[in-house]
């Protein structure tokens, strides 16, 4: 377990090809350690920094090498009168008992590291498939730390019904293993950023509570940070879309004569109708899909919310300028005027 009282660590555990890694990489929100669909990439626990606070608080996740031959090395360590001193103390050849010598870095992790386990499980499988389930679980049984199952791989996203009845599924199987606190899905790529929170919320109970309060603070700091990276995100959106909106493409102004045989070829040949209107609208989605590009979402700020309002102001008074008006309200009307007849993106 992390000394510091301070410092929380999560260690993410489960049978190897599982998905820790990418699981990892989306909490963390950038690229680390290697995935392969493959057993045993991982080969090495090692700690990520999730979040820290002003007052030295730190949340950390560890990526560990995954589980294998679970069955027999259950059977092995259910021999030894002290069965997780035993299998730490032996020496596993890394190349030729490769299986024992990863589970034993994971087991080495929770025991020595370990706050609260975060077990991942393939729920793409009916726990009763699940052969390495029970003898993985009684493994963690004698470390004795409380454990926290996610359901992985859970496919598509889907209605919170569906998820509910998965967990209630996998929570009745698992009733027999009261190390299992809690069972929660998240999947690696289906889920909701929301449901970080969420979990992170569960693990409360679970910390020792000479460790509660800096726990808290440290999901605050990280609620703070997902608020301001989800405002940062609409604008980076709102920019360009606004300056979309009062977007216009000046169109020639047609004589009768194109217009009917404009809309004889489009009855007889199957060719568009207005021409010139096709081509100002690419040229108003061009432009609107240049600015998307060109509008990234800053870097993250991290200042509190409440000192950033001038900023937001600022940000709706360039996006006017940018579209060539001067106050809210005004511009795209009268801009609209000015060039007779407009065309809009998506027109």
């Amino acid at each position: 377990m992390s000394g510091a009282a301070g410092a929380i660590a999560l260690s993410l555990i489960s049978h190897t090809n599982a998905g820790k890694t990418t699981l990892a990489r989306s909490l963390l929100g950038r690229d680390v350690g290697e995935v392969r669909d493959a057993p045993h990439v991982t080969t090495e626990a090692t700690p990520y920094p999730l979040i820290e606070t002003p007052q030295g608080d730190a949340l950390v996740l560890w990526d560990t090498p995954g589980f294998g031959d679970s069955v027999r090395l259950a059977r092995r360590l259910r021999q030894q009168g002290n069965p997780i001193g035993w299998f730490l103390s032996q020496v596993w050849d890394r190349f030729r008992n490769q299986p024992f010598y990863l589970s034993q870095q994971a087991v080495r992790n929770v025991r020595d590291d370990a706050d609260v386990v975060l077990y991942l499980v393939n729920a793409s499988e009916a726990p009763a498939d699940a052969g390495y389930l029970a003898p993985e679980l009684e493994v963690l049984a004698w470390i004795g730390r409380p454990v926290v199952v996610l359901l992985n791989q859970t496919g598509r996203p889907r209605p919170r019904a569906e998820e509910e009845a998965d967990e209630a599924r996998w929570r009745e199987a698992l009733r027999a293993h009261p190390l299992v606190r809690q069972v929660l899905a998240l999947d690696a790529f289906a889920r909701c950023w929301v449901q970080e929170i969420v979990l992170l919320r569960a693990l409360a109970p679970l910390v020792a509570t000479d460790k509660g309060d800096a726990y808290q603070r440290l999901v605050g700091a990280w609620q703070t940070r997902r608020d301001l990276q989800f405002d940062q995100a609409m604008a980076a959106l709102a920019a360009p879309i606004a300056s979309a909106a009062c977007d216009v493409e000046r169109l020639a102004n047609p004589r009768l004569r194109d217009t009917l045989r404009d809309a004889l070829r489009s009855l007889v040949a199957g060719q568009p109708e207005d021409e010139d209107q096709q081509r100002a609208a690419r040229a108003l989605a061009g432009r609107l899909d240049a600015g998307l590009r060109e509008h990234r979402a800053p870097d993250y700020d991290p200042r509190p919310r409440w000192s950033r309002g001038r900023r937001g102001a600022r940000t709706a008074r360039q996006a006017r300028a940018d579209a060539g008006t001067d106050a809210p309200g005004q511009g795209c009307g009268t801009r609209r005027r000015a060039v007779g007849r407009p065309v809009r993106p998506g027109r």
